[in-house]
């Protein structure tokens, strides 16, 4: 019994120093960890794409549609107030320096009216204080007042003259600026043309919010939502293909950031307008379809490389450029750029040889 238990103890220990060989057989052979390659390094070693430098065209098109429609040009109060009377409906034809619409002035026609009595009443009292001073001096001198006395009485008449002076001064001023309010009332017609949008009676303006359009011309308009905020301002150039013609755009704000806001707050649609230029003498006519085209990058000879040759890292941007065969990471200056090219400004010349990836 004892020789048969040392025997199965030979045996248990043999399985187990084997098991432990194999293992580390198997560690010895595993492969090590992947070192990975930082941003922008490029192994000299491994197979790479070379190419080289140009010049020519680059462009960067966002295209939109838009239909010819005819413009709104947005009509403004000069000052605040609620709108009383409206003299122009939409669709009404109008001409140059018409009434269109009027504020509600009963306000500042009862303060036109308590500030000309104002100065009335001030004007009248200054004059009764100028007799009441001369009858004054001349009872102090049958009384035989010394010129001390005189001159106090005038010192004292002179500072109460200045004090009405100003207070008529004051209010004159201000009616003036109460009857510049009075005229800013009204709305008449800048030029003449067609009403498109009106407002309506009740309805509180301020000079920000615009009162009608009148329709003087014809222009492009493109949905709001259809253009992107940030296009606008930085496309060089814009053009629409209209009827098989290629026309020039010139931008023109529809109204004030501040009326867009608002429309857009009020829930009311908001287009962007584009002035038409005609091309070879044709205008389209109302109604077409165009097809709009945002050049926000534009330039006709530029030295160019690839956008997959471009690393940007935090201290700079860099190029990789062939040098005795080798790549050579060289500092650049950029400019615009495009989907398929960057811009060089500074770092690289024409005809160098340089890796994309």
């Amino acid at each position: 019994m004892r020789k048969i238990f040392l025997i199965f103890l030979i045996i248990l220990c043999g399985a187990v120093l084997s098991a432990c060989a194999s293992h580390a057989a198997a560690v010895g052979h595993m492969a090590g960890p992947q070192i990975l390659e930082p941003i922008g390094f490029v192994d000299p070693h491994a197979d790479i794409s070379t190419c080289f430098v140009t010049r020519g065209p680059m462009e960067q098109i966002s295209m939109r549609s838009g239909a010819v429609r005819v413009a709104w040009e947005p009509l403004f109060f000069e000052t605040h107030g609620w709108v009383y009377e409206v003299y122009a409906m939409p669709g009404a034809s109008v001409v140059a320096g018409q009434l269109l619409a009027r504020l509600d002035s009963d306000a500042i026609a009862e303060r036109i009216e308590n500030q000309e009595e104002f100065i009335a009443n001030r004007t009248r009292f200054r004059q009764l204080e100028t007799e009441r001073f001369m009858i004054s001096m001349t009872m102090m001198q049958l009384d035989g007042a010394d010129d001390a006395q005189m001159d106090r009485a005038e010192i004292l008449h002179n500072h109460e003259m200045d004090i009405l002076n100003r207070d008529i001064n004051n209010a004159r001023r201000y009616l003036q600026e109460l009857r510049r309010d009075m005229a800013q009332t009204e709305l008449r017609a800048p030029a003449a043309g067609i009403i498109t949008h009106d407002t309506w009676y009740g309805r509180f303006l301020n000079t920000e919010i615009s009162a009608m359009y009148l329709s003087p011309s014809q222009d492009i308009f493109v949905e709001y939502l259809g253009v992107n905020l940030f296009i606008l301002p930085r496309a060089p150039r814009i053009e629409a293909h209209i009827e098989g013609r290629v026309h020039e755009l010139i931008y023109t704000p529809m109204a004030t950031e501040f009326e867009i806001a608002f429309r857009i707050h009020e829930g009311q649609p908001v287009d962007w307008r584009f002035e038409i230029l005609p091309a070879d003498g044709h205008m389209p006519g109302l109604g077409a379809y165009a097809s709009i085209l945002f050049y926000t990058v534009d330039i006709p000879d530029a030295l160019r490389a690839p956008v997959n040759a471009l690393t940007v890292l935090p201290e700079g941007s860099f190029i990789y450029r062939m040098e005795n065969g080798e790549p050579v990471r060289t500092l650049v200056q950029v400019g615009d750029r495009t989907d398929t090219f960057v811009q060089i400004l500074d770092g690289l010349e024409e005809g160098d040889e340089i890796v994309v990836r």
